[in-house]
């Protein structure tokens, strides 16, 4: 019996198709290089421990210098201590003025007085000196000599230098100007130093 349409083309429904030759196999993939596998996952960096240890050794560190900085201060305080003399002076040339800046400390060591003189240096105009808000000021009147100045400051550490600014008016000084300025740092321990420079100062005492 002849078949018909319909069965030829159902016929061939579960057969490979007339044209299909053979098929090559797939490629297989390429081999792994020496030392990995296949499952193989790439390493994590472990950067958290050696941040840990960077932090410690900072810390460290940092711990090591403030210790040495603390025995230097209170080595600094000692030597303070045992050469304490509670007082101090600066000899200082400003305007062709030859001027003394004293310093002293009361008997409690509460309290530092600070004075400012130009004697009888007949070129002495004007004498300023200032510290914190204390502040005293004498100028030449009548053709005397300006008279000393001096300031009163508290204390709360009887081992610390007292910083001050002093201005002398000279030969070039008038009325109105500023003088000649100086800040000038005392030490109870008798020494006396430029502040700005750090040069000790000559004194008189």
């Amino acid at each position: 019996m002849a078949n018909t349409n319909t069965d030829w083309f159902t016929s061939g429904q579960n057969t490979p198709p007339w044209y299909s030759g053979p098929q090559s196999p797939p490629a297989a993939p390429p081999p792994p290089s020496p030392g990995t596998t296949l499952d193989a996952k790439p390493a994590r960096r472990r950067t958290w421990p050696y941040i840990v240890a960077a932090a410690v050794v900072t810390l460290g560190t940092a711990g090591i210098v403030h210790h040495v900085h603390e025995e230097h201060e209170q080595k600094v305080r000692t030597m303070k201590a045992v050469a304490y003399k509670g007082r101090s002076g600066a000899a200082l040339h400003l305007d062709s003025v030859d001027a003394t800046a004293t310093a002293y400390w009361s008997v409690r060591r509460d309290k530092v007085t600070v004075e400012l003189s130009s004697y009888y240096d007949p070129d002495a105009r004007y004498l300023h000196i200032d510290a914190g808000r204390k502040t005293a000021t004498n100028v030449r009147k009548h053709g005397w000599y300006p008279l000393p100045v001096e300031i009163t400051l508290p204390v709360t550490d009887s081992l610390a230098d007292v910083t001050v600014r002093i201005a002398v008016g000279g030969k070039s000084w008038h009325a109105g100007s500023l003088g000649m300025v100086r800040t000038v740092r005392l030490s109870p321990t008798g020494t006396a130093y430029d502040a700005k420079s750090g040069k000790q100062l000559p004194s008189d005492l």
